[in-house]
């Protein structure tokens, strides 16, 4: 009996530390980035779980790429109106414009980004930021849908011909 007892108590006692040490937010991970105008820029998206009663504050991310010897990178970041946007436990996903800081410019293909997350406690007042570690992810080109009003052959200006 008193030896359960004790198995009791330090079965709780562990579940509290447990429960305390746990992050409110879940498994951030980032999904394949579209390319900007002229790969000046790629807009990401940042899937994330965090726990009801926290909001999500803002975000940070870093994409790098690299094309033989030269390294494109650039840094963006999200911010929520105060005191953010409430979590719902299931997967949320906030959309970071990233924009190149370096002489070369993004195109598709392989590169990796990392960054974090800060969520927002209102009850307590709590602000908890989770880095989110490197990962591979892929810049995929988004082409705008053609314009049925516009030709696709261009047509001479007879002015500027040779006679």
């Amino acid at each position: 009996m008193r030896i359960r007892n004790l198995l009791v108590v330090s079965a709780g006692a562990l579940m509290a530390l447990v429960l305390t040490g746990c992050t409110p937010v879940q498994d951030p991970s980032f999904g394949n980035a579209r390319l900007g105008l002229q790969g000046a820029s790629v807009t990401i998206p940042l899937t994330v779980r965090c726990q009801a009663g926290w909001n999500i504050a803002y975000g940070d991310a870093y994409v790098v790429q690299a094309d033989g010897d030269k390294l494109a990178q650039g840094a963006g970041s999200f911010s929520n109106a105060y005191p953010g946007v409430p979590c719902t436990t299931g997967p949320q996903t906030m959309t970071i414009a990233v924009f190149d800081s370096s002489p070369w410019v993004f195109g598709t293909g392989s590169a990796a980004a990392r960054g974090d997350l800060t969520v927002y406690n209102p009850a307590t007042g709590e602000l908890v930021t989770s880095n989110i570690d490197p990962q591979a992810m892929k810049i995929v080109r988004t082409d705008p849908q053609p314009n049925p009003s516009m030709s696709a052959q261009a047509t001479v200006d007879v002015r500027y011909t040779r006679k």
